[in-house]
């Protein structure tokens, strides 16, 4: 009103309105909500007054907008997940071929040297095996990778801890060099770090790197997923050695129900696990 007062009153007859019948049709624009000649001509002045008019239509455009957004954003989360799934089964299946293929190499070498007459032990056959995974597979830090983490778990289960930790340490590093950080790979890393620094009786270490690797696989595997029954037991055998009983029980119980789908590796692993959860039980019941 301010601006078409201001107009009618300026002193070059131009710039003012023609008649006062000019005048009449511009106060009925701005009583009808329309665009005024006084005010200047803007996308935003013109947006402003066609939603002041439309206010009903332009609410439900907005919230079709709105949910065609949400539903564009859910689709291409769902696409993204999907193609980095697919691409991680793709690398996984690369990655375990490769493996395959330089494990065998390995044990057939141990197998002719026991034919020769000349045995291999244990030991010196995984000593061989760290040496060649350094020496063969420096153009395949994936492959490297898994071999080291699995050299170095079979060391924890040997007692041989600083080796371990060593190899462990090194897998670790070259995932983080090759994955993102909510990556499986270095959700499995964490994994058998913790499970290192639980037999160095390093608990708090242990429990802090269990939970980091669970979250991982939970976020880019799902809640039903065999690595997440994995993460779960170990976490609830940390919470029994700490004492917490009902926790630990639990977590035993969750990845029970997981694992006991999925297991592949036969009826030895879910006796130790029953038991755990069995013993969880009572300590919580006393």
């Amino acid at each position: 009103l301010d601006k078409i007062v201001l107009m009618a009153m300026r002193k070059d007859p131009v710039r003012r309105y023609a008649s006062a019948g000019h005048l009449g049709e511009e106060i009925g624009r701005f009583l009808a909500g329309l665009p005024v000649e006084a005010q200047e001509d803007t996308f935003g002045y013109r947006f402003c007054k066609y939603v002041k008019r439309h206010r009903l239509r332009v609410t439900a455009g907005a919230l079709v907008f709105a949910t065609l957004v949400a539903g564009v954003v859910g689709v291409a989360w769902q696409w993204r997940r999907a193609t980095r799934e697919a691409e991680f089964a793709r690398s996984e299946a690369d990655t375990l071929h490769r493996v395959v293929e330089f494990l065998t190499r390995v044990y057939d070498a141990a197998a002719a040297s026991q034919v020769s007459g000349e045995p291999v032990s244990a030991v010196a056959l995984l000593e061989n095996s760290v040496a060649q995974i350094h020496l063969e597979l420096q153009r395949y830090p994936r492959d490297r990778a898994a071999l080291l983490a699995a050299m170095g778990n079979t060391y924890v289960i040997l007692g041989r801890l600083d080796e371990a930790q060593a190899m462990l340490e090194e897998s670790l590093a070259l995932r983080r060099g090759i994955y993102p950080p909510d990556h499986p790979e270095i959700a499995e890393s964490y994994f058998r770090l913790a499970i290192l620094r639980r037999a160095q009786g390093r608990p708090a270490e242990a429990e802090t790197l269990a939970r980091d690797a669970l979250r991982r696989w939970r976020e880019a595997l799902g809640e039903e997923h065999f690595d997440t029954g994995q993460g779960l037991a170990l976490i609830g055998r940390l919470l029994m050695d700490r004492g917490d009983a009902k926790g630990a029980a639990e977590h035993l119980e969750r990845a029970r129900a997981i694992l006991s789908r999925e297991w592949p590796t036969g009826i030895a692993p879910m006796i130790e696990l029953e038991r755990d959860c069995a013993a969880a039980r009572a300590a919580a019941l006393d």
